[in-house]
């Protein structure tokens, strides 16, 4: 592990890449770092330019002018739950937003990313949401995981369009993009219910000729005929402790549901997938 702790003085462009992990703290004055691999902690309250992650895993509760996540990056605030503040949000390449759900309080209970530009860019078109459940919410209570300060529309997640139902473990949340001042994201907790899992079968792996490196996976996840009609929530790791979803959908009349998957090999080698019942 490397650690940062002392100031940077020197206005410079810091890029990170790599195996292993990295934690930024103290005071700089970088005018932007960028983010290839790795374990990375961004614990900084310096508020730095440009923070670009287009690979690996950033945590952390520092600041930023501009955090832009890309490709296949994965974002999770806080040191463990916590609080991460940038000007502007910027997923709109990809990568995948990682939350833990701890408890009712934000910052402390439950991660939070606070966008403090007025007004705010806040774009998540084409990234995905993932949750982790650590506590039980009394139905009804209300977690603002995104807090939009200025006048802005943060947009949907790919995976969860407005009023959907988002799975963590077994608890079921409703999401919203125009909650608190009307344009916070939000969670509504609703009644949990069992998880029931299922198989995934019928594997098959295909070269994605125009896009050499990418990879698509395809297969059927079987419920059989008591999970005909019924919701059914692919996910997918890789190492069998974070899941990222899939949107959800709905088996056909035999309870099987088929899905496919494209992604980066060269950056994601090996991948699990489970399918479930809420």
């Amino acid at each position: 592990m490397t650690v940062l702790r002392d100031e940077v003085s020197a206005d410079a462009i810091l890029s990170r890449s790599g195996a292993g992990s990295t934690v930024f703290t103290g005071a700089n004055s970088i005018l932007s770092v960028t983010i290839q691999s790795g374990e990375n902690t961004w614990n900084s309250l310096s508020n730095i330019t440009g923070l670009l992650v287009t690979g690996g895993t950033l945590s952390g509760s520092g600041r930023a002018a501009r955090l832009s996540i890309r490709d296949d990056a994965r974002f999770a605030p806080g040191n463990s739950a916590g609080l991460f503040t940038s000007g502007a949000l910027d997923m709109e390449l990809g990568g995948t937003l990682h939350l833990e759900l701890n408890g009712a309080t934000p910052g402390s209970g439950h991660d939070q990313i606070r966008c403090t530009d007025d007004p705010s860019e806040v774009i998540l078109s084409d990234a995905r949401l993932s949750l982790s459940q650590g506590f039980s919410p009394v139905p009804g209570t209300v977690l603002t995981i995104v807090d939009v300060q200025g006048v802005g529309d943060p947009g949907p997640f790919l995976n969860y369009p407005e009023g959907a139902t988002v799975l963590a473990g077994a608890q079921r949340y409703r999401i919203s993009y125009f909650g608190g001042n009307g344009n916070d994201i939000t969670l509504t907790a609703l009644s949990p219910l069992p998880v029931t899992p299922l198989a995934v079968t019928n594997f098959d792996v295909a070269e994605d000729s125009p896009s050499p490196g990418r990879r698509t996976v395809s297969g059927v996840i079987s419920g059989g005929p008591g999970a005909a009609g019924l919701g059914i929530e692919v996910e997918f790791s890789d190492d069998l402790r974070n899941w990222d979803p899939f949107p959800l959908r709905v088996a056909d009349e035999n309870g099987n549901l088929t899905f496919t998957h494209t992604f980066r090999a060269d950056k994601t080698p090996v991948l699990f997938y489970r399918g479930r019942v809420p």
